[in-house]
């Protein structure tokens, strides 16, 4: 089993393909956002090659914001653990809001610093990603 890790895309490189994204279906969306995170859990760091499943997470709920629904800024992958803890804590319809405090809530919750060090930056990308979102045409 590989050590837990924690993978960002360059941030350069993530607007320059979301620039020329142009995804086919949800299927083609979610392969691509796993690729773009190296197949690692941005909470856990787990990968698929540890033998985890891993599932594309939408910050913005595609029902609120269906104009970010293919955006690459919009996804982040989640073990299956995660994502459907994440959902019955907010629901369907959530927020990148509510995963700010969903990533807020398991950092109260460790213990270790190496842990802790992985939610600060964890936090850090998700404020950088509502940012990129918040400045597109379509807006938030």
């Amino acid at each position: 089993m590989s050590s837990l890790k924690q993978y960002f895309p360059n941030p350069t490189k993530l607007l320059l393909l979301e620039k020329g994204f142009k995804p086919t279906s949800t299927r083609s969306w979610s392969r691509d956002i796993k690729k773009l995170y190296n197949n690692t859990c941005i909470v856990t760091g787990l990968t698929t090659s540890d033998g985890h499943k891993l599932v594309a997470h939408h910050l913005q709920a595609k029902q609120t914001y269906p104009q970010f629904t293919f955006s690459l800024l919009n996804g982040v992958p989640l073990i299956e653990g995660c994502h459907k803890e994440f959902h019955s804590l907010y629901g369907l319809n959530a927020s990148i809001e509510s995963f700010e405090h969903y990533i807020q809530l398991k950092q109260a919750k460790t213990k270790s610093s190496f842990e802790f060090e992985r939610y600060v930056k964890l936090k850090a990308w998700i404020v950088f990603l509502k940012n990129q979102l918040k400045n597109t045409k379509e807006g938030l």
